[in-house]
């Protein structure tokens, strides 16, 4: 709207410009007219500025205080239902609205006393003309058709200038939005960081998969004739674009409003399919930061984060958000497709994904929004009604499962575990959980096509130094703005844990870029995701 009124007022002026220049080129002699009356008008705007311009305020703060006031009202209306004082929060409310009121007709009192003197000026200075030019007229030294058009340019002038008057009045009032969206739009964008990121991206991708397939190929050639074609067919083939890390390259980044902090030219990699936790020195080194970069929601100041560009990236916050939609739109909302495609599969999945997580309310919950779905109407069935019966640890379960159901390639968790108590041992099950994440490539999955799938890789923020240590890769993030990496417990263990956890023998498991026949084993997937931690750059 106030956009739309700055292009009205440029059109009422160039109209009242064409009709000025039109006047004087036919009756030059009415130039006093054409300036004393804009002149005027501009005076007495100024003059009355100042009264219209606090009447102004006066009603934006009432405005103000009133739509707080109903939003505290709203947000602490379980406190005021129980020390039973609405009556009070009602009698508050017309108080309110009373100042409001009285502060709405101040203003329009200003604005028709205003407006008065502009609908006088037309006719009175449209008098002086015709008193002053009838005899002219008359006499025959102007043109009665010149003094008619001219009159009537009089009175298209003094409307132009009170058209401009209301322009600038209802301007005035939205000049605060104007203000905010013009200053909102010539913001610096992060647009053109992205795409250069997006670039690098690119590049390194084709770069790293072509070096990939060649040295997949050598080794190929040079494998060892007692490993037949058939144990490989097995054994499911992993694919050599599966070695390529994740990287980051010279990585900084800063807050310009905050000089002091920063994240100084990390060089790190990180190899697909490994937990990786990272910690902090102390509070404040820019974890949280950090994990926004990892997790593609921010891009840094300089430098670059290399993620192969086939795999999907997916940032979870803290803090539990949920879509005014179902239960069970919320659940798949980050794989709708499933469901068309496999509507039998996906509801299998997903109720073997909650039974694992033991969310037995949601599980109960789904089955009777099915009955309801059923029996009613869409517009009968308020989906949104959930929210409010649900424990906020089962709504933080939700929020991690509908991560789980997506199955992203890089799961990026913003201490996923803050929510739920150690004394109960309910942050040890979610940490199996994630870890069974990316040891099983996904949940709830066949395991027979464990090998078709890619690594799945998880970086999340610990609450404890214990909780650290079931990573596989451990980051602490330091003062100075740099890392220093180390590998977890799980790192040390046997890989049998994971062949225990999926039912199913890992002993031919292949890895690219390593053995003798280019594969790891186990045993050398395990030492290569330790060792990788002293290996920096590209």
């Amino acid at each position: 709207e106030a956009y739309c009124q700055v292009e009205e007022l440029g059109r009422i002026l160039g109209h009242l410009l064409v009709i000025c220049a039109f006047t004087l080129h036919r009756n030059p002699s009415t130039m006093w007219i054409v300036i004393v009356m804009p002149t005027l008008m501009i005076v007495f705007s100024v003059l009355r500025a100042g009264p219209y311009m606090d009447a102004v305020h006066a009603q934006n703060k009432q405005e103000l205080k009133v739509r707080r006031f109903v939003c505290n009202a709203c947000e602490n209306y379980s406190i005021i239902a129980a020390y039973k004082q609405r009556p009070q929060l009602n009698e508050m409310f017309f108080n309110t609205l009373t100042h409001l009121t009285a502060a709405r007709k101040a203003k329009n009192e200003v604005e028709t006393n205003n407006v008065y003197l502009f609908k006088v000026l037309g006719p009175l200075f449209t008098g002086f003309y015709i008193a002053n030019q009838a005899p002219a007229v008359i006499h025959g030294f102007i043109s009665l058709g010149d003094f008619l058009s001219t009159s009537s340019a009089f009175r298209s002038i003094s409307g132009d200038l009170v058209e401009i008057y209301n322009v600038l009045l209802s301007l005035n009032g939205i000049m605060g939005y104007l203000q905010d969206l013009t200053y909102l739009y010539n913001l610096e964008t992060d647009v053109r960081m992205r795409k250069q990121a997006l670039t690098y991206a690119t590049a390194r991708t084709t770069e790293a998969r072509s070096r990939a397939l060649v040295n997949a190929k050598q080794r190929q050639g040079m494998r060892s004739s007692s490993i037949s074609s058939a144990s490989s067919q097995s054994a499911g083939c992993a694919f050599a674009s599966n070695g390529i890390p994740l990287a980051l390259n010279k990585l900084s980044f800063f807050y310009k409003a905050s000089p002091n902090f920063h994240l100084n030219k990390i060089t790190m990699n990180i190899p697909q399919g490994c937990l990786l936790a990272v910690t902090q020195e102390a509070e404040g080194c820019g974890r949280r930061t950090l994990l926004s970069i990892l997790g593609g929601k921010l891009v840094p100041t300089e430098g670059f984060y290399f993620v192969p560009t086939w795999l999907r990236i997916l940032h979870l916050s803290s803090l539990p958000m949920m879509l005014p939609e179902s239960l069970w739109r919320n659940l798949i909302f980050g794989d709708p497709d499933g469901e068309h495609q496999d509507p039998e599969g996906m509801h299998e999945r997903v109720m073997m994904i909650l039974e694992e997580m033991e969310m037995h309310t949601s599980m109960e919950w789904l089955h009777n929004e099915e009955l309801v779905e059923k029996e009613a109407t869409e517009e009968e069935v308020d989906a949104w009604r959930w929210v409010e019966t649900f424990p906020y640890t089962e709504l933080a379960k939700i929020h991690l499962a509908r991560a789980f159901i997506m199955n992203p390639e890089v799961l990026v968790l913003q201490r996923p575990l803050e929510h739920f108590n150690a004394a109960a041992n309910s942050r040890d099950e979610i940490l199996r959980l994630i870890r069974k994440f990316v040891d099983c490539r996904g949940l709830a999955l066949p395991k027979s096509q464990y090998h078709r799938r890619l690594p799945r890789t998880c970086i999340f923020t610990p609450e404890s130094v214990d909780e650290a240590e079931h990573a596989d890769i451990v980051w602490t993030l330091k003062k100075d703005g740099t890392i220093a990496a180390r590998p977890g417990n799980r790192s040390r263990k046997s890989m049998a844990e994971v062949s225990a956890t999926l039912g199913i023998d890992l002993d031919a498991t292949m890895w690219p870029e390593g053995g003798e026949d280019g594969f790891f084993t186990e045993a050398e997937e395990m030492a290569r995701r330790a060792t990788v931690l002293d290996v920096q750059g590209e």
